[in-house]
């Protein structure tokens, strides 16, 4: 299972430190206890596939399934209470048992695995995190772990230095085998000379061996998480179902384990479904960035950086040039003002010039888009009251997520009704990774006691900086 956090230092092998809230960092992954997560997670409704018998029971397949992935018989996404065969999907049935397909009628909270594979007798499952970041390193077309661990597993293209490895485990293939010789097969991995002048990989390497030795309880786990049926979707097309590559393959692993006979079965068929299972949940932790969290339109972009507060506002960005521009400056346009600050001007109208609340709202809708000398002495006072003479905003290139990419700046008000952009200096650009070709930004306005603490830090900076260039 992978978390994710914000805040967090980028991982190193060594360890893993949450930073203070003022140090801007990338989200990164981090590789959690499996075992310690199901205690928190357990509940009497958890569902273990190993404790299901799919030769028996007829209906397991249809009930597994369903956990795994999520039909939607329409062009949106319901949020209300449902079964698992849609039948009862209404906020007042919730709690009720569906008569169709004898399952509760529930909100899903998406947050946590909805069930769990229980690894076999002396072969505790590998972290599949672990497994991939190894993996990503070896060789991405070849699953070199699962060669090693799987008979049934046989590539046509194998990689030259196989063998070397196979003579590092005694010529067995097996999972078991695996476990008790992968610290030599790192070892033997990081001096091939694929790697050997390689300084990245042999970082990697180091930190592998590292977290083997020293992390071994958080990385060989009794449980094994399957991801929530939330994340995963199957449509009803008119040429039939369509379902993510990453989706099948999750429910030919949980498939294989709900069919397996483990009494009958010898010790060479266990260790090929653990190898397989590994191998195949360890392409979720790239797959499932790539698919439903990464990109332009996907969910940490929209949910962390993209998001919106009540006071901001987004708009096209122009540069501001020339010898007396300060880089920390940039100018609101007219009309972004007007609208972004329309509760505070409405009050400086109605409290400090007495105006009717009625013909107030009036008097600003008419000024949205034209010039007004009263709203524009209202913009002077307001950052003239405002600590250091400019108003101060929050600003980022969103869906940038590169670390700096969030900037607190001061910010002034523009003249010119015609002019509709955020006017930012040339000289921080490449912090908000923009250029001129009609990006936008968005900013937050910041509450009082952010710009206070903010305005004496810029203070002490400035005493300091001063101090400075007069030695």
């Amino acid at each position: 299972m992978i978390l994710t956090e914000l805040n967090v230092k980028a991982y190193n092998g060594i360890e893993i430190k949450p930073t203070p809230m003022y140090v801007r960092k990338p989200i990164t992954q981090r590789i959690v206890n499996h075992d310690k997560e199901f205690e928190i997670y357990k509940k009497p409704s958890t569902i273990i596939v190993n404790d299901i018998n799919g030769l028996i029971d007829t209906n397991a397949t249809e009930r597994i399934n369903n956990e795994i992935y999520t039909v939607y018989q329409k062009n949106f996404v319901e949020v209300l209470p449902s079964c698992n065969c849609g039948n009862f999907n209404k906020k007042f049935l919730d709690g009720k048992i569906c008569p169709k397909c004898n399952s509760m009628c529930k909100e899903e909270d998406g947050s946590t695995p909805v069930m769990w594979i229980r690894a076999f007798d002396n072969k505790p499952f590998i972290n599949i995190t672990y497994w991939q970041m190894i993996r990503n390193i070896v060789d991405k077309k070849v699953d070199v772990l699962r060669y090693l661990s799987d008979t049934n597993y046989n590539p046509v293209k194998k990689p030259d230095f196989i063998h070397g490895l196979l003579g590092v485990m005694g010529g067995k293939r097996s999972y078991a085998n695996l476990l008790n010789n992968f610290e030599k097969i790192l070892i033997y991995l990081k001096n091939i000379p694929k790697f050997r002048n390689k300084p990245v990989a042999q970082k990697m390497f180091n930190d592998f061996i590292w977290i083997w030795k020293n992390k071994k309880k958080d990385i060989l786990s009794k449980y094994l998480p399957i991801s929530n049926k939330k994340l995963f979707v199957m449509e009803n097309t008119n040429k039939g179902k369509f379902i993510n590559l990453l989706v099948s393959t999750t429910v030919d692993v949980v498939n294989g384990w709900l069919y397996f006979d483990e009494i009958s079965s010898n010790e060479n068929k266990m260790n090929n479904l653990t190898a397989k299972t590994l191998s195949n949940l360890s392409l979720g932790t790239t797959s499932i960035i790539k698919d439903y969290v990464a990109g332009k339109k996907k969910l940490w972009r929209k949910q962390v950086y993209g998001h919106r507060v009540p006071i901001s506002f987004r708009g096209t960005i122009s540069t501001m040039c020339g010898k007396e521009q300060n880089y920390d400056i940039i100018g609101i346009a007219w009309s972004i003002g007007v609208t972004t600050y329309w509760y505070i001007i409405l009050n400086f109208l109605v409290n400090r010039y007495k105006m009717k609340y009625l013909s107030a709202v009036k008097y600003l809708y008419a000024h949205v888009n034209s010039h007004s000398d009263l709203i524009r002495e209202i913009f002077d006072t307001m950052c003239r009251e405002s600590p250091g003479g400019y108003m101060w905003v929050e600003m980022h290139r969103n869906p940038t997520l590169l670390p700096g990419s969030k900037g607190r700046l001061r910010a002034f008000f523009k003249d010119d009704p015609e002019d509709k952009t955020i006017s930012v200096p040339m000289t921080i650009f490449n912090q908000f990774n923009a250029d001129v070709d009609g990006d936008r930004m968005s900013a937050s306005v910041l509450c009082y006691w952010s710009i206070f603490y903010i305005f004496v830090w810029y203070m002490y900076y400035m005493i300091e900086y001063n101090k400075i260039k007069r030695v």
